[in-house]
């Protein structure tokens, strides 16, 4: 994981990398994440993940002249950069953007649009989901709810506690199991 930044991320971009930074704003009642990621490029199409910590993000489909507006504004109000891991973008966003042959076999961009709807998971540093079922105490689980100083409890079918875990945790155990239902989101 690192810490990249604005600067990092247009170095990156002149060379045709992919790259992704995040932005996070702790106040007394609020904390707050801005997450960008791109696939290669100045002409890729760059999504914008934002919203509390711990709860699902909005996400945006922008060019990046929205990064270069944006993110200055954010440092202004307080954002700083926190490490993070690389984020692909995508594949609907990448499907909605991709150069198509015209009937004369050139290739056209189509303008920028919304990209199909958010994803379904807590943050988008995810790792695969496995394809085999839950097993142990995780079958067991069928919500996980929080309860407070970033503490969430995994419960059976009967509410009953079957394990405490981070948000970290609850991450991970939603990348695994993504059937498992979050309460208060």
């Amino acid at each position: 994981m690192l810490v990249l930044t604005l600067r990092d991320a247009r170095q990156k971009m002149s060379r045709s990398r992919p790259w992704t930074f995040r932005l996070e704003y702790h106040a007394v009642n609020a904390h707050k994440f801005y997450l960008i990621c791109t696939g290669r490029g100045r002409n890729e199409p760059v999504e914008v993940y934002y919203g509390r910590v711990g709860n699902r993000p909005t996400i945006l489909v922008k060019s990046w002249d929205y990064v270069e507006k944006t993110v200055p504004a954010k440092e202004a109000k307080g954002y700083h950069y926190v490490k993070t891991g690389f984020v692909r973008v995508r594949q609907a966003t990448l499907d909605a953007f991709s150069p198509a042959p015209t009937p004369s076999g050139s290739p056209f961009r189509p303008p920028h649009k919304q990209a199909p709807g958010p994803s379904a998971t807590l943050s988008p540093q995810l790792p695969p989901k496995p394809a085999s079922p839950p097993s142990g105490p995780y079958a067991q689980i069928v919500t996980v709810a929080p309860t407070g100083a970033g503490v969430w409890h995994a419960l059976n079918s009967s509410g009953g506690k079957v394990l405490t875990l981070s948000k970290d945790g609850v991450r991970d155990l939603m990348a695994q199991y993504p059937n498992i239902q979050v309460a208060g989101l």
